[in-house]
């Protein structure tokens, strides 16, 4: 259905079918609701819908509140929205999450540095990319 590596839909048709069967053992076995809207989020990621990306792993975090990994998925969903739709509250929403993982884990792998760079990118000021409100659109490190 997707190529992973290369973040790209390869078969539409296999594409849905993969979001149905997804959304299908979520509703067959509750237990596997978190693994159906990681999958999803996924699915999303790689068709470049990064907003159905946030949805399916704001779910993923409601369910499971306490994982870091979650976390700091929806807030790299949320740095891409930002990014490419130039939408500086997603930034503010990917720092949020950011944070919330430092908290659940101090040392978490790269938080500490996804933080640095969101935060340079908000400083970043008019030029080199900056919409009107003075934040750089860029993509992820």
């Amino acid at each position: 259905a997707v190529d992973v590596k290369a973040r790209k839909v390869l078969s539409p048709e296999r594409f849905e079918e993969a979001l149905a069967l997804s959304a299908k053992a979520a509703e067959v076995d509750a237990r596997l609701a978190v693994q159906a809207a990681v999958q999803m989020a996924e699915l999303h990621r790689c068709a470049g819908d990064y907003e159905k990306e946030s949805w399916a792993l704001e779910r993923a975090v409601q369910l499971n509140l306490d994982n870091p990994e979650y976390r700091q998925a929806l807030a790299l969903a949320y740095w891409r929205i930002g990014a490419q739709n130039r939408k500086p509250e997603y930034y503010e929403r990917a720092l949020t999450e950011f944070r919330s993982v430092l908290k659940l884990r101090p040392n978490y792998p790269n938080t500490a540095r996804y933080i640095r760079d969101l935060q340079e990118r908000f400083l970043a000021g008019t030029s080199g990319g900056a919409g009107a409100s003075g934040v750089a659109y860029r993509s992820l490190p």
